[in-house]
């Protein structure tokens, strides 16, 4: 029986986790501004009252972003080569651009009120970001050989959470509620259960089955002493 407990984690559902809330993939759509088409990737907030879109003119010659609400363009501005983006129920929006075609990386930018709030390069290729609906929260991954997960409060502009994965390619990522509790889950597969969900600070508020079955038997150990000492 015992055993069995280290090497399994048990068959707790993930806290909050909603496979309909994860975000979709972005949309194709045409648009004309100020005499132009342009060639646009489109995604909205979690309450559909605002949407953003990027892409480049139909010419091919430059790109933009656009945020819209209930239907109104509220803002746009020229971006580099836009990949991919996610925008929260208050307005703010993540773009991420891809870097220079001969060379590997990437720049995540956030969009509030007033513009850019911040912004960030990295040296890897990035994945899809998300945002929590609130705005208070993004995350964004990079890609392997080196798979990592950033998250930053935007309230404070802070970077809060960096999480290697061994070199797992991460195909899921959102934020889900459970109560007043808030988690970024992490997917390996495009389907199926998460791997795993981290709090604010970072650190594993539930793991499956697979994620535990990675962890040295030390570790597993450790952890059902922990459990028995806090259920004592």
């Amino acid at each position: 029986m015992i055993r069995r407990r280290l090497l399994t984690k048990g068959p707790a559902d993930p806290p909050g986790f909603d496979r309909a809330a994860c975000p979709s993939s972005p949309t194709d759509l045409y648009i004309s501004y100020d005499g132009s088409r342009f060639h646009c990737q489109a995604v909205s907030s979690a309450n559909g009252s605002w949407e953003l879109l990027f892409g480049r003119r139909a010419d091919g010659d430059r790109s933009r972003w656009f945020r819209f609400r209930q239907d109104e363009l509220v803002d746009t501005r020229h971006v580099s080569r836009p990949v991919d983006g996610a925008i929260a129920d208050d307005g703010t929006a993540i773009v991420v651009s891809a870097g220079d075609p001969a060379t590997l990386g990437g720049e995540l930018t956030v969009l509030g009120d007033d513009g850019i709030v911040l912004s960030r390069q990295f040296d890897r290729s990035l994945g899809r970001p998300v945002v929590r609906p609130d705005g208070d929260v993004c995350a964004i991954s990079t890609r392997p050989p080196e798979p990592t997960v950033y998250g930053c409060c935007l309230r404070t502009e802070t970077w809060i959470l960096e999480r290697t994965f061994r070199e797992r390619t991460i195909r899921l990522l959102g934020f889900h509620a459970d109560g007043d509790e808030s988690y970024c889950y992490v997917g390996v597969r495009s389907a199926g259960d998460p791997y795993l969900a981290l709090d604010e600070e970072g650190e594993v508020a539930w793991e499956s089955d697979r994620h535990w079955a990675t962890r040295s038997l030390a570790d597993r150990v450790g952890s059902f002493v922990d459990s028995i000492r806090l259920g004592a």
